[in-house]
């Protein structure tokens, strides 16, 4: 993440040999500080309490529920950024290899539909014996978003391998408002009815934080296992 940029750009032009015998050049750049910075209320920590081994289900996934968190991000001086989302426990994703029907977290979209697979779900960390389990979805509630304090319209852009933003459209933000969890799509903010990226010192995204636990009987539990589920959010200089 650069914080200062300094760009030069060189024009050297010399003339011909019965011409002015001089030569001009030129430098050219631009100085920025567009340092911002994220924020997560909460201390970044969605805190699911205790849930006693009693209130799991053999057969069925437990769900959680979900918890409310909100991601500010602040810069310096107006600037285009955005943000991806990537799992720092990805192998312990319970719906990594299972369909919806499988496993999947209700309520874990914005829109409030099932989350489920690899890219919808973040791992939550695996017991003493290996097992994962279970998995959360993080959703930005879309018509909370803000920026600069007015109502702003998120707008999302797949990157995917090898690609770069400058070479992809930007478009409305999906009604899941997922984004891939492996860092391959960025979010950001436009004026409401647009789809250009709009330069902010202050936006902020409302997340939902959705949780399930995986059957019990797929699991090897003791008197306390702790959840340890993590994703590092990253921005993007646009």
């Amino acid at each position: 993440m650069k914080k200062l940029l300094l760009a030069s750009v060189l024009s050297l032009t010399a003339t011909a040999v019965y011409a002015e015998p001089t030569a001009m050049l030129k430098v050219q750049g631009t100085l920025t500080s567009a340092g911002c910075v994220p924020e997560i209320s909460n201390g970044g920590l969605a805190d699911f309490g205790e849930v006693g081994l009693d209130s799991l289900s053999s057969g069925v996934a437990y769900q959680a529920g979900h918890k409310d968190v909100t991601l500010t991000i602040k810069c310096q001086s107006a600037t285009r950024v955005g943000w991806t989302i990537k799992d720092d426990r990805a192998d312990s994703n319970a719906g990594a290899n299972k369909s919806a029907s499988e496993f999947h977290v209700d309520n874990g979209t914005a829109s409030g539909s099932q989350a489920y697979g690899a890219y919808q779900l973040n791992g939550v960390g695996k017991t003493s014996a290996g097992e994962n389990i279970g998995g959360y979805s993080v959703s930005t509630y879309m018509n909370a978003v803000t920026a600069d304090g007015a109502t702003a319209q998120p707008i999302a852009v797949s990157m995917y391998t090898g690609g770069t933003i400058s070479s992809r459209s930007w478009i409305n933000l999906w009604t899941s408002g997922i984004i891939m969890n492996d860092g391959t799509d960025v979010m950001t903010v436009s004026k409401m009815g647009e789809r250009s990226p709009l330069a902010f010192t202050t936006a902020a995204f409302p997340l939902k934080i959705a949780l399930a636990i995986a059957p019990s009987e797929n699991l090897t539990l003791t008197d306390k296992t702790d959840l340890d589920g993590q994703s590092t959010i990253t921005l993007v200089y646009l």
